[in-house]
């Protein structure tokens, strides 16, 4: 019988497993709870084929490598900011998400990270924004409501200092927005925001620049008042 009972244990401490090789605890801890999370993101993420079951690593880029401009609308925006660009640099990797996604007209609501295999929601901490990131945000518009939007940092290069978001498959828009700081000497930064979208629909795309460019903007001013930073659009 104590034989047994010890069979039972060492079985039950050793499986199961995932085919990654996840515990149940790491699996547990990698699914959405969808009560959790807002309700207009929840349905969203159940327009993405979500359940109770989902995992983060069950998402997928709508661009998967390189992406290819021509395929998409392209916007551009331009800051100068009065801070060494090592300043700004370590700001955007140790600014958290739930802190930079979060103002008048965005709102943070959760997000995953392949790194830490966990899921984070507004009620709890965030870690700092890192490769394999997921954010879901609520985008605050008038009119129009609260409309969800989801991206993962698929890119953080230290040599050219630049930060890349793709958004989700499934995303209302796909593609993917590139931050890129240059020194400009003097203690200056210029900051470089390109987004290349497309969301299938020629009126949301019509609309999109105007209301992408409040939101961008509101997130590099949030950023850079985490360091007092002064910010201003020049292009």
């Amino acid at each position: 019988m104590k034989r047994a009972t010890l069979l039972i244990f060492a079985l039950l401490t050793a499986l199961p497993t995932t085919s990654s090789g996840d515990n149940l605890f790491s699996m547990k801890s990698s699914l959405i709870d969808l009560s959790r999370v807002n309700k207009t993101t929840s349905r969203k993420l159940k327009k993405m084929g979500a359940d109770q079951y989902t995992r983060y690593d069950q998402f997928e880029l709508s661009v998967a490598g390189e992406l290819d401009p021509s395929k998409y609308h392209y916007n551009h925006m331009a800051f100068e900011i009065k801070e060494s660009i090592d300043n700004v640099w370590n700001a955007y990797l140790s600014s958290s998400p739930k802190d930079s996604w979060s103002g008048k007209n965005i709102q943070f609501d959760f997000a995953y990270s392949k790194r830490d295999q966990n899921v984070y929601y507004g009620d709890g901490d965030v870690p700092n924004a890192h490769e394999g990131m997921g954010v879901f945000i609520l985008l605050k518009i008038l009119r129009l409501g609260k409309i969800s939007a989801a991206m993962e940092i698929s890119k953080i290069d230290h040599e050219t200092r630049t930060i890349e978001y793709t958004y989700l498959l499934k995303n209302t828009s796909n593609g993917r927005q590139i931050i890129r700081l240059t020194e400009l000497g003097g203690r200056k930064t210029r900051l470089d925001h390109d987004t290349y979208f497309t969301s299938g629909k020629r009126w949301r795309d019509a609309i999109y620049p105007k209301i992408h460019e409040s939101l961008v903007s509101e997130l590099h001013r949030n950023v850079m008042g985490e360091i007092y930073a002064p910010i201003i659009r020049i292009e």
